[in-house]
Formats: structure tokens, sequence, C-alpha cells
């Protein structure tokens, strides 16, 4: 596969746009054509919206995840010496990177700018083509967008990765699940990659406190999102507060850390490679997440953290009653969010700039129709497997949506 990337670059574009351009879903079964180099077709068969279902080389549906191994800085320093052998290449996030350069040879980094802009297939490119050819382990250090781009970069060169998540929000997602991708800046987010696990999964608790507090809080709106997945808001309550006002302690961060792998875990081990529809549920909020994060690409709205816009996404469907919330302080904690970080807006945001992105939506089966994702808060038990296949999406028309989303956005009047 590496090879086909590095080689018929041009060719596998090609393939994948005509893909995008002919709306093929995962469930599609692509027309191969004599214009398409034949090598190039089954690489992206492979990697289009990970794998067409149908045709997809997958070994086994058996997931078991890595666990989580805490570190405090010292010891991840003492981890990176130890493994600074010539066979390891690191990918570091580069606003990060000052922290451990000392550590690992410069020749053996490659210092990925994390932005949505630069989360693509061209970067990919050019790691593949930064890889020492006698690399045996990639280590990828950084938050979510590193880790996915890290991932995939793994995946295509089938060499084993090990993740060190940097922020709460890829510890609680990224790292966990054996997703890995890149967005195409056309055809929407997360729609090229592979199923890859990492090999080993650190994370440094203390480096947190570096990060800037609306970070921590994207972190906790991930967690807030498999709250409801498992009606646990209630009897985490404290965890959740006490982590919106910085004052959770290091032990109690791991607990609630350990607590949401284990409630993503679970869904993904009931449905590793979304053939069955379980884990559609962890897309709740992401349709309106990923519209906000196009929207501050093409700058009309300032930018804001994953998970702060999967609370919008949440707060969104919440408040146009497509869902029901049975727990008022689940509401009540999620407004406390949307009112410290609301949407910002730079310039007017049109009706057919929404339209152009929900359309784009992963999920959606036809080009009328859009598919929201729908658990029911309290859906999903650590106790008992939801091993049948559940449907969770529900279409609307996008018209409506379009309609919906504009309101919402547009109920913030506040301006740059």
């Amino acid at each position: 596969m590496i090879d086909i990337l590095l080689n018929k670059e041009k060719e596998l574009k090609v393939i994948l746009n005509d893909f995008f351009r002919k709306k093929y879903q995962r469930n599609s079964i692509p027309e191969f054509s004599i214009d398409y180099d034949t090598e190039a077709f089954q690489v992206a068969c492979q990697i289009y919206k990970r794998g067409f279902i149908n045709i997809a080389n997958v070994m086994s549906e058996v997931y078991q995840d890595v666990p989580i191994q805490f570190l405090d800085n010292l010891q991840f320093e003492q981890i990176l010496q130890k493994k600074n052998a010539k066979q390891i290449f690191y990918i570091v996030d580069m606003n990060i990177c000052k922290y451990y350069e000392k550590f690992i040879p410069s020749e053996k980094i490659f210092l990925y700018k994390a932005s949505e802009l630069n989360k693509n297939i061209d970067s990919v490119i050019t790691i593949l083509k930064s890889l020492p050819k006698e690399c045996n382990e990639i280590i990828a250090i950084g938050g979510g967008n590193t880790l996915d781009v890290s991932g995939f970069v793994a995946a295509i060169a089938k060499i084993p990765i090990i993740y060190c998540a940097t922020t709460l929000l890829a510890t609680v997602d990224a790292a966990t699940g054996g997703k890995t991708g890149v967005n195409c800046p056309l055809y929407g987010k997360n729609q090229i990659g592979l199923f890859y696990k990492a090999k080993e999964f650190y994370c440094v608790p203390e480096f947190f406190h570096t990060l800037p507090h609306s970070e921590i809080i994207s972190g906790l709106c991930e967690a807030l999102k498999h709250s409801w997945l498992y009606g646990s808001f209630a009897e985490e309550k404290k965890y959740f507060e006490e982590i919106l006002i910085s004052n959770c302690s290091i032990e109690n961060l791991k607990i609630f850390l350990i607590k949401n792998i284990e409630y993503k875990t679970n869904i993904i081990t009931q449905d590793p490679f979304e053939r069955k529809g379980i884990r559609l549920a962890l897309n709740f909020g992401h349709t309106l997440a990923h519209l906000i994060e196009a929207l501050a690409e093409d700058k009309k709205i300032e930018r804001m953290p994953h998970g702060i816009s999967v609370a919008h996404g949440i707060y969104f469907l919440i408040k146009n009653r497509i869902i029901e919330c049975p727990c008022i302080s689940f509401l009540n904690y999620l407004e406390k969010i949307i009112i410290l970080f609301p949407i910002v807006k730079i310039s007017t945001i049109d009706s057919s700039n929404i339209e152009r992105y929900i359309r784009q939506d992963k999920k959606n089966i036809n080009t009328f129709q859009c598919a929201l994702s729908l658990p029911s808060y309290g859906q999903f038990s650590m106790s008992k497997n939801n091993v049948a296949f559940i449907d969770l999406l529900k279409n609307y028309t996008i018209d409506y949506l379009v309609v919906l989303t504009s309101q919402y956005l547009n109920s913030f009047n506040i301006h740059s």
C-alpha cells in the first residue's frame, strides 16, 4: 500500500475523487473503470471511508483495545530515552516538541503542525516519504489530530505505533478505538482512513496543565457524550464539575479517564469496524460539530475545539426537540458549556455554506436527506451488550436541517 501512495499518488487521488463524486457509501459496490490503475483502485477501496464493507479486507471482528498506561513526565522521558533506537521514528505535534526534543535525535522526528487544514492525504504522503527504510516502530506524541494522522501513516506502512496522548480529548477519543484517518477538503472530515490499533497507549496527565482551559473542556465534552450514552451523568457529576473549574486531582482525573475509555471500548468491541450500526452512537452531536469546524476553516466563525463543537451539536438536538433529554442536571451542565463557549461569528453565514457541509456528512444515505445519530439517554449499559443491529440513525430532509442550523448559529449575536 505504501508504494501506491508514494508512486501512484495522482492515480489514487483521481479514483478517490471519482468515488466522492459518485457519492459512494460504505455499503456501495464501487465500479471499476478501464481508466483506473488497478493497484490504485484496490488501495482506494480500502481507504475510502475506511473501506467498503462488502470488499474491505478485515482480518477479524474481534477487538480488544490496549490498556492505558498513566505516566508522570519523568517516567515518560525515561521511556523515550530507552526507546531511542535507530529503528524508531517520531511524529510529534509541533506545539509540544519543545518538551521532548532533547530526548529525541532531530533526524528521527517529523514535526507535524496539527490543524484541520493539514489533516489531509498530502500530509500523510509527506510523512511517508520521511520514514526511514529501517523504521520498525512509530511513536506519535500529540493530540487527536496528530494521532489520527500518525495512525493512518502507520496503518499504510504496516508499522506498529505507540500513542502518547497529550490532551484530554485525545485520551478519551482518538487514542481509543482503532480509527485513523484524514479529511478530504472538498468532501468533509475523516473521509479517508483505515482501522488500525495502537501497540501501546500512554498518557501523561501532568501535561494537561499546560493546555488552554478550552482544550480541557473539549475533552470534557467528549466525555459528556459518553455520560449521555450510558445515562451516567448524575453519578459522575462530581468529576465533571471539578474538571470544569480546574479543581480535579490527578487521581480523580485518572478514574474519570479510565471510566470513559471503558465506555467507548465497550461500544467499539461490539462493532469494531462499523458494520452493525452500534458504533454510530459515538457520532452523537457530530453532524453540527463538523459543520462548525468547517465554518471555522472558512473563516465564518472563530475556531472552536472539537469537543466543544460536539457539545453544541448535542445542545442543538435537544433545543430543537429532535431528541428528548430526561436528565435535567445533564442539560443544566451542558448549558453552562454553551454559555462559556458561545459561537463567535466573523462574517455572514449563508445557508448555502450550511447546506454544502450538511450534504457532506459521511452518514448520509442520499443527496436529499441527512442521517443523524440519535441514541437515547442511557441507551447503553456496561453490563449487557447491544450485539444485535440497532438503528440509531434517523433521516431528516437537508432543507429542514439547514433552516434549523441557520437559526441556531444566528441565535448567537457575538461577533469578533
